[in-house]
């Protein structure tokens, strides 16, 4: 499952890694990615800049950069 594909899940409501295994059951195996589901959810979830809708991406990858 590619990040954007995650990133949908979580823009659709999904708030915690187990709210994403469950739509998409991305972190259901070894549990190896679960902390990077975590950053996603920081960076896309509720509350988040990049959940308010439009495509701020760019802009995030761009701080993340500097």
């Amino acid at each position: 499952m590619s990040e954007a594909e995650i990133v949908a899940v979580i823009r659709g409501g999904a708030c915690s890694a187990e709210d994403i295994g469950e739509r998409c059951r991305a972190g259901t195996g070894c549990g190896h990615c679960v902390e990077d589901l975590h950053e996603l959810i920081e960076d896309f979830g509720p509350g988040a800049g990049g959940a308010a809708g439009g495509d701020s991406t760019a802009q995030e990858q761009g701080s993340r950069d500097s």
